[in-house]
């Protein structure tokens, strides 16, 4: 097998937008659903659900050996 194309390194320059573009569509998404259910208490369990999904994505991601961009 030979690898045809390598996209990490282009996608690895593009990590610190990246970062900042999902903390903005993260607090944009807690914004829009504080919104429209007019309840923190109702706002707070997304605010947690959305790290903690993306921190299980990561750990698996690392568990499974993905290649990292940083």
């Amino acid at each position: 097998m030979q690898v045809m194309m390598d996209r990490s390194i282009s996608v690895g320059r593009r990590s610190p937008t990246s970062r900042r573009r999902l903390l903005i569509a993260f607090t944009l998404v807690i914004l829009v659903i504080f919104l429209f259910l007019r309840s923190a208490s109702a706002t707070f369990i997304p605010a947690l659900a959305v790290p903690i999904s993306l921190f299980g994505t990561c750990a698996v991601m690392y568990a499974l050996d993905y290649p990292s961009t940083t």
